[in-house]
């Protein structure tokens, strides 16, 4: 199924597609797919010189046609730069 990941430096908790979008859409990376078994397997590298305390907060958005508005939402995963 599509996925698109929203990625974002601080929490929204706004509503949307019949969900909550939790953090901020500061970036969209799109034309993600999951395989076979509805999983999504990312990997990423942390990038140098990031400010200590900054906060990432991720969130995964599945095109499903069983889901309200067509869509579901993961839960959202937050951490920070130390």
């Amino acid at each position: 199924a599509p996925v698109t990941l929203v990625v974002g430096t601080s929490v929204l908790a706004a509503p949307f597609k019949a969900g909550t979008l939790v953090p901020s859409p500061d970036l969209l990376v799109r034309d993600l797919v999951t395989d076979t078994a509805g999983a999504l397997s990312l990997e990423a590298e942390w990038p140098d010189g990031v400010p200590t305390g900054t906060m990432l907060v991720l969130q995964a958005w599945v095109q499903d046609a069983t889901g309200l508005a067509g869509w579901a939402a993961s839960d959202a995963l937050a951490g920070d730069a130390r």
